[in-house]
């Protein structure tokens, strides 16, 4: 339970630091940063906590009613809720002053220790992770290739909800290209190597 709560802390600090390095979000993140600019008032994790509502009710139609869907809801709200507090530090501690591409590599690296972190627990993870383990089991693919699919699912959702919505690309620059056909990979790479934790 310990390394599944500091997994959903780093996938948040993740996430906010993508948004800082102003290279492009990160792929989990880019349908809710144009939701949240597309709804005033909206924050990213609350924008984030109805995104991965939506994608429970994607697996629920696919694979079916498990009762630790109701778990990853839950834990998709802290995710949310941390987000924004990352968010709010962000605010005070001047991490903006860093250099872009040092931004982004960090935020690159911790988001996929992170997902592989809450994957290797066995426990309910996030429905980002949930999207991608129960897809590669039902599908018999890997998580590196279920992984990309979806990034590169979310990247063509928020660039037709910003163009539609903005009338503009928001959100979506080189590192989220990057990011979404790479992450899957260094998810499996982390994977391979952490499962000791649990």
């Amino acid at each position: 339970m310990i390394v599944l709560v500091a997994s959903i802390v780093i996938n948040a600090f993740s996430v906010s630091v993508y948004v800082k390095s102003d290279l492009g979000t990160s792929t989990n993140s880019a349908v809710p940063l144009v939701m949240s600019a597309m709804i005033p008032g909206l924050s990213l994790g609350i924008a984030s906590i109805v995104f991965q509502a939506l994608l429970l009710i994607v697996l629920l139609f696919i694979c079916g009613k498990k009762r630790d869907y109701a778990v990853s809801f839950a834990l998709g709200c802290l995710f949310g809720f941390v987000v924004d507090g990352w968010n709010e530090l962000w605010r005070v501690v001047p991490i903006g002053n860093l250099p872009p591409v040092a931004l982004f590599f960090i935020a690159f690296f911790s988001l996929a220790f992170g997902i592989a972190m809450a994957i290797v627990t066995g426990l309910p993870t996030l429905p980002f992770d949930y999207f991608v383990k129960d897809l590669s089991v039902k599908f018999g693919k890997t998580v590196g290739f279920v992984k990309t699919s979806s990034d590169v699912s979310y990247v063509v959702v928020a660039f037709i909800l910003s163009y539609a919505g903005l009338g503009r690309i928001y959100g979506i620059g080189i590192g989220t290209v990057f990011a979404m056909f790479c992450t899957g990979f260094v998810v499996h790479f982390f994977l391979k190597r952490i499962r000791w934790i649990c």
